[in-house]
């Protein structure tokens, strides 16, 4: 067993994933139409924040930083009451290590090796024990082309659901003598929306690389 907590040492300047120009063109506006901005980049913030749900992004212990894919400076703290040839760091991709310490000893970089993009710290000369402490930067700068795909369609379907209700299956108006108004409500999950997910089914494959598994 092993209990690991981490803080957000530089937290990223900003969460979003979208520039401004590719929020506007998945609202369907035009690339210099300033006009919603604002409205935009809160979407944008939510877009973010279910895909790093999505992903299962670990959220910090200490602070109100929210949990995101884009890159932060993280001090992790892991206590060991066993010995392990690896320990898994709480945040992926793109990896630089600043230090690291077993029990108080400072770990040179020739006695460790990270697997940046499984999030993983191996010990090149002995095992991990004690209490191990890493520092590290983890999370992307520049959006993946990949991952800015999936917030764009994900902001295009947020933004159809703010301009009209995304629950009515139909909508008719029938007039012969008296004016009779129908409207028919989807049940169950939405179309297009995945059963248990806040994003849209034709995003959640390309998502695999980014999705953390959950160790007990």
């Amino acid at each position: 067993m092993s209990n690991t907590s981490f803080v957000v040492v530089t937290a990223a300047p900003e969460t979003t994933l979208l520039t401004a120009e590719e929020r506007r063109a998945a609202a369907g506006l035009g690339s210099a139409d300033a006009s919603r901005d604002a409205d935009l980049e809160a979407l944008d913030e939510r877009v973010a924040a279910a895909i790093a749900t999505e992903c299962n992004i670990a959220a910090a212990d200490e602070g109100e930083d929210p949990p995101t894919l884009r890159r932060e400076r993280l001090r992790q703290t892991i206590d060991l009451d066993h010995k392990e040839g690896v320990v898994v760091l709480s945040r992926r991709h793109a990896i630089s290590i600043v230090s690291v310490s077993q029990s108080g000893a400072v770990i040179g970089p020739d006695n460790f090796r990270v697997n940046s993009g499984a999030g993983l710290l191996s010990h090149r000369s002995g095992v991990w024990s004690g209490t191990v402490v890493v520092e590290y930067w983890a999370g992307f700068t520049d959006v993946p082309d990949d991952l800015k795909q999936v917030a764009i369609e994900t902001m295009r379907s947020y933004w159809i659901e703010m301009t009209r209700d995304p629950t009515v299956k139909a909508h008719s108006i029938e007039v012969d003598g008296v004016e009779t108004i129908r409207t028919d409500f989807w049940a169950g999950a939405l179309p297009g929306k995945a059963s248990g997910s806040s994003l849209p089914a034709s995003v959640l494959g390309s998502l695999a690389r980014y999705r953390n598994g959950i160790y007990a």
